[in-house]
């Protein structure tokens, strides 16, 4: 799958990590693997940035910390 494969592959990792570990583990353990990754691939990585924060609201609104929930 070259660059794309490995995007998706990437934001779907992120996506089901965020329904049930906090996004702070997210950014500080699985974005710092991720990023000499995203770099060797070719991958602009302003827009790698922007679709893991996309892909990190899930962790807001699912339990069991749901930081969302509580502004609701």
């Amino acid at each position: 799958g070259e660059k794309w494969g490995c995007l998706i592959i990437t934001m779907l990792v992120i996506l089901v990590l965020g329904f049930f570990i906090v996004f702070v583990e997210i950014s500080f353990i699985v974005v710092p693997m991720l990023y000499p990754i995203a770099e060797i691939m070719g991958i602009d990585l302003k827009w790698f940035a922007i679709l893991i924060a996309m892909n990190l609201q899930p962790s807001f609104l699912t339990p069991p910390f749901g930081f969302s929930l509580f502004y609701l």
